[in-house]
């Protein structure tokens, strides 16, 4: 977060997803083993209208798996926007909206709108992200649509705000 710039009014919606997240997940799908993860996920702003990531993930053993970064926006009717840069070639564009409950927790579900891809690249053609932040604990789930299977459950993850 930047102590020196001010909150943009666009994105003080998403304000409940700033800070630095670390806990475990996993993850599976149909064509990889079951597998355990540790993840860090810092979310940040710069005083503009947008929310800056970076996620991290490693094997439990401390093996590099996974880093992605990428843009949170809000526009009207609680619309949320999502961009990601993947290194394994991909670029992802997702869509979705905020709830937020009673209680204060917030979730947000997005689909992607877009995928582009490098000529290497595993074929990807659909993500579908839920993540819900309820006081200090940030849970999401990811699915998934590639190399001819449809969409299936990929990765699982419950985060704690440090």
């Amino acid at each position: 977060m930047n102590k020196l710039a001010e909150l943009h009014q666009s994105i003080a919606p998403l304000r409940f997803l700033i800070g630095t997240w670390e806990g475990w997940g996993s993850g599976r799908y149909p064509t990889i083993d079951a597998f355990k993860y540790t993840e860090t996920l810092r979310v940040w702003h710069v005083g503009r209208p947008f929310l800056c990531f970076e996620q991290s993930t490693w094997e439990t053993a401390g093996n590099p798996l996974h880093i992605e970064t990428g843009y949170y926006r809000y526009g009207p009717e609680n619309l949320v926007e999502l961009t990601v840069a993947h290194p394994s070639g991909l670029a992802e564009v997702s869509e979705g909206e905020l709830l937020t409950s009673e209680d204060g927790s917030h979730q947000l579900k997005l689909a992607s709108q877009s995928i582009a891809s490098t000529s290497t690249a595993k074929e990807v053609t659909a993500i579908q992200r839920s993540v819900e932040v309820s006081g200090s604990v940030l849970t999401y789930r990811l699915s998934m649509a590639a190399v001819g299977i449809p969409v299936a459950e990929h990765l699982e993850a419950q985060l704690r705000r440090l």
